[in-house]
């Protein structure tokens, strides 16, 4: 068979750890087969931040995290059956099985219309158990156990000359991509940020990580900023669901049993990647009577098995996430990212990754298949009730105006939580704590405040897109995507142009952070639509990108007024009574005014 010579990781998000675009990776390319490597034993840390103290690990809320987790704890398990043991592996969690199947009674994993499958139930616990791997920490304690845990087990790796895989599941921060471990939910928990993380780390060790937060690309683009040293990212082999500035996506919710998310679709893309990849690694065949091996012909006709190297497996993750999710381009809607170990990418995929050869396909298979149904519609049960409790009333009243307003998909990210919570509420469940319904009041109060600021930047900056209320950002999206693919070579063309500046003016807002950033413990997630709404604003009209980030500068001369978004909010009530903000607020105002009217003539011709 023919086999490519070269890749260049700069076409898949294949990121270096020099300067400049990608990070230095435009044009350098590496070998995509190397000769056949045997892998060291693996050390396997794996930690899921999800928690359900409070009843937020049902499969339609953070469930599809816990999918995740016992998915990946599944396919990489030893057995007798294959000749590849990992060294240690530990598992940490805040929440026990048990209770989760008693619950939820079972959580899936996989697309609703393909093959899902079921990866935590009651008939896997005995089993589950028997692998004495799996560590329940209290939740508040589960991040500095992970930590302890991760730096034991590094020193024992170098101590062995082992390689060590790290597996985060979590929901991610835009700001410093901190990950939310444990806790009673995303809001209140200890968060697991760069710094800690890289105090684990030694250079003799070779660690690859894999998160699938959002915004996770930041552990391995964003440098770290650190006194006297140079200013570089991780020097650690890594994949991540999202880049910096982007979230991870879920599969959709279904309506079949308990209306369960199956897991992340980054976490589908990697095992198909990898049940590829291992099936073309010499090895294969004592664990698959059907294994092809890859065989490659040298100069004087003699056959040597040839084995994938790193490039080629993040270059099949790319493709399979793409396959995936054929609706949207890999570029504005995942941006999953990469990145090798000293910018080493054809090292064999096994040794650099840590991944074990298993036969990933087999012990996919071996889960029981789960029901499929269709997927819940964007505005699926957003019906207004009336009667009952006057305050809930009202806020079932600023929900069903929310979900009607084009508030962005169930399955992104930082939705699935908050969006499944007001499906609830508009259903006719009243069961809600008072911290569940002052978490909907405020992270509905954050939402509707950033939608106006959209609308009144766009307004300011003199673009004529209208209220960002009834603007349909993902539909926008479809049709530039559709628009893309078409026959019609002008309207391909303008589509691609479109898409591609859409896609870098959102970069440049996100780089402002014209919105600002949220209050983790009470408005929730960063919220994307504003953002995205801005940036299609933009991309619709026929400024330059210079032209355009001179009005972004001009819009970001507010900055200072994003303190405005905390008294804007019940929220901030008790912050602006402290008498400095008082005095910070006031000094606030009288500025507004001048900068305002600056703002109102953004255009060239007015000024």
């Amino acid at each position: 068979m023919s086999i490519p010579q070269t890749l260049k990781p700069g076409d898949f998000r294949g990121f270096g750890r020099g300067e400049g675009n990608l990070g230095g990776f435009v044009n350098d390319e590496f070998a995509s087969h190397c000769p056949p490597d045997v892998q060291p034993n693996t050390r396997i840390i794996a930690v899921c931040g999800a928690s359900d103290t409070t009843g937020y690990g049902s499969p339609d809320k953070d469930g599809w995290i816990f999918s995740d987790f016992f998915l990946y704890h599944h396919l990489l398990q030893d057995s007798r059956k294959f000749p590849f043991r990992s060294a240690n592996q530990v598992w940490l969690t805040c929440a026990n099985p048990r209770s989760l199947v008693a619950n939820y009674k079972e959580f899936v994993h996989g697309h609703r219309h393909r093959d899902r499958r079921v990866v935590l139930d009651l008939a896997m616990l005995d089993d589950l158990e028997k692998c004495g791997n799996i560590r329940i920490i209290n939740s508040m304690q589960l991040l500095e156990r992970f930590l302890s845990t991760l730096k034991d087990e590094i020193k024992n790796a170098a101590e062995h000359n082992q390689p060590v895989l790290v597996l985060v599941f979590g929901h991610g921060d835009s700001d410093d991509h901190g990950v939310a471990i444990g806790g009673d939910f995303q809001r209140n928990a200890p968060r697991l940020v760069m710094g800690e993380f890289e105090k684990c780390l030694r250079k003799d060790v070779n660690v690859t990580l894999m998160i699938t937060s959002c915004y996770s690309g930041g552990w391995v683009t964003k440098p770290r900023v650190r006194p006297f040293q140079p200013s570089l990212p991780f020097n650690i082999s890594g994949m991540t669901a999202a880049s910096a500035e982007q979230l991870s996506w879920a599969w959709a919710t279904s309506q079949s049993i308990g209306k369960r998310a199956g897991g992340s679709i980054f976490a589908t893309a990697v095992m198909n990647a990898l049940m590829a990849t291992s099936q073309k690694t010499p090895g294969f065949a004592h664990m698959c009577e059907a294994f092809d091996s890859v065989v490659k012909e040298t100069d004087d006709g003699e056959s040597i098995r040839c084995e994938p190297t790193y490039i080629s497996l993040a270059k099949s993750v790319y493709e399979a996430m793409r396959d995936l999710d054929p609706g949207f381009t890999f570029e504005q809607r995942h941006g999953i990212t990469f990145a090798a170990k000293d910018d080493n990418w054809d090292i064999a995929w096994r040794r650099r990754t840590s991944f074990p050869l298993v036969n990933y396909q087999s012990r996919w298979e071996m889960l029981r298949s789960a029901p499929s149904g269709p997927e819940i519609s964007l505005f699926e049960g957003a019906k207004q009730l009336t009667g009952g409790d006057p305050k809930l009333n009202i806020l079932r009243e600023r929900a069903f105006v929310y979900m009607n307003t084009f508030p962005g998909a169930d399955n992104s990210g930082n939705n699935i939580v908050l969006h499944a919570l007001l499906r609830s509420l508009l259903q006719g469940d009243d069961n809600f704590d008072d911290m569940t319904l002052d978490y909907m009041d405020s992270a509905l109060d954050y939402r509707d405040f950033l939608v106006n600021l959209a609308t009144d930047f766009a307004q300011m900056a003199d673009l004529n897109l209208g209220d960002a209320r009834k603007f349909d950002v993902e539909g926008w999206l479809q049709k530039k995507v559709a628009e893309r693919k078409q026959t019609d070579l002008n309207v391909s063309a303008t589509a691609r142009e479109q898409l591609d500046k859409y896609l870098k003016i959102r970069n440049l807002i996100v780089s402002k952070k014209l919105f600002g950033i949220p209050l983790a413990q009470t408005q929730g997630p960063a919220y994307e639509r504003p953002k995205e709404y801005l940036a299609i604003a933009f991309a619709m009209t026929n400024l330059s990108f210079e032209e355009v980030e001179d009005r972004v500068n001009k819009l970001h001369q507010l900055d200072n007024a994003k303190q405005y978004l905390i008294s804007a909010m019940p929220v901030g009530t008790r912050i602006m009574a402290d008498r400095r903000v008082s005095r910070a607020r006031d000094t606030l105002r009288k500025t507004l005014g001048r900068v305002g009217q600056r703002l109102r003539s953004l255009s060239p011709s007015k000024n």
